[in-house]
């Protein structure tokens, strides 16, 4: 895992709720990653069932495997 994805995976899951969606992450000022490197991390994610959307990407959440992945790696 490169370290963007790291960090992504670390921020995702530490911030996403019903009212904060990944799109709100990625669209901040000062987001240090590309738009379309984000969403193929998100796709990744989907493949490794660390993450679900329903009809946009970018409006998904954190299934409970991968919340438990990042819990790991930030340990």
């Amino acid at each position: 895992m490169k370290p963007d994805e790291l960090w992504f995976l670390q921020i995702c899951a530490s911030r996403l709720s019903k009212e904060l969606k990944v799109r709100g992450i990625v669209n901040e000022p000062g987001f240090p990653i590309n738009h379309k490197r984000a969403m193929f991390i998100l796709e990744k994610w989907c493949r490794k069932n660390w993450y679900e959307y329903g009809v946009t990407l970018d409006l998904g959440w954190m299934t409970p495997l991968g919340l438990a992945k990042a819990k790991e790696l930030s340990s």
